[in-house]
């Protein structure tokens, strides 16, 4: 919760095949973004995913932050933590993506 100043949002695929080509959208000039996530652990390390939904005057964004976006003022995180779940995040061959394995 929070702003964020300027970063990339995948706002979908560009057309819905496999693997997904994702359709990118830039944005600066600081955004109102309320978003949810996880963060899960594989061989490289914690892997982090989150999906937001951002606001500007009469515009609006909704998708998954990618890449490096800068905070504009201050962002909060809620963190909840899932005992007794053993899970993985690892790449599925099948569409290139980085999904999340219940084990």
């Amino acid at each position: 919760m929070g702003a964020l100043k300027e970063g990339d949002l995948v706002t979908g695929p560009k057309k819905p095949v496999i693997p997904p080509i994702p359709n990118k959208v830039t944005f600066k000039d600081a955004w109102e973004a309320m978003g949810i996530g996880s963060i899960f652990t594989n061989a490289r390390g914690p892997q982090i995913h989150i999906h937001s939904s951002m606001g500007k005057k009469k515009k609006a964004l909704t998708g998954c932050v990618r890449g490096k976006s800068r905070v504009f003022l201050v962002i909060e995180a809620v963190i909840f933590e899932l005992k007794g779940v053993r899970a993985t995040k690892e790449i599925d061959p099948k569409t290139g993506l980085n999904l999340l394995r219940i084990l």
